[in-house]
């Protein structure tokens, strides 16, 4: 597993300098025909791409953590976890990535909750 998720990172990497637009277009694509991934699925896609990469275990390195988890979700488990893009509700401006299942943030701390949802990629249901 952790050469899938070292590879979705290489990928992820390309796909995070992609216009925002492009990247969502592209992540819907790939999303299209996978059905939406359990908790399980997503938390050790997402686990494991952490453990692969150290920036992706950073706090600044959320985009291409959820993009790669995402990715690395769908090659292993045939399944797509939605895959959020949300900002702070308050002051000051903060912008965040994460993936989630049933509405549930995947491994993310509680302040999550501070993050207003802007765009999903969701996986069929």
């Amino acid at each position: 597993m952790r050469l899938l998720a070292t590879v979705c990172i290489a990928l992820s990497r390309l796909l995070i300098r992609l216009r925002v637009t492009v990247l969502v277009r592209v992540l819907t694509f790939l999303s299209r025909t996978a059905r939406a991934a359990n908790h399980w699925q997503a938390e050790r896609s997402r686990d494991a791409v952490v453990v692969s990469s150290i920036y992706c275990a950073e706090q600044n390195g959320c985009l291409l953590r959820s993009t790669s988890a995402s990715l690395l979700c769908l090659v292993r488990y045939r399944r797509w976890p939605a895959w959020v893009v949300g900002v702070q509700s308050r002051e000051p401006f903060a912008a965040h990535a994460w993936i989630e299942v049933d509405k549930v943030p995947v491994g993310e701390a509680k302040l999550i909750a501070q993050f207003r949802p802007l765009i999903e990629v969701p996986g069929r249901p």
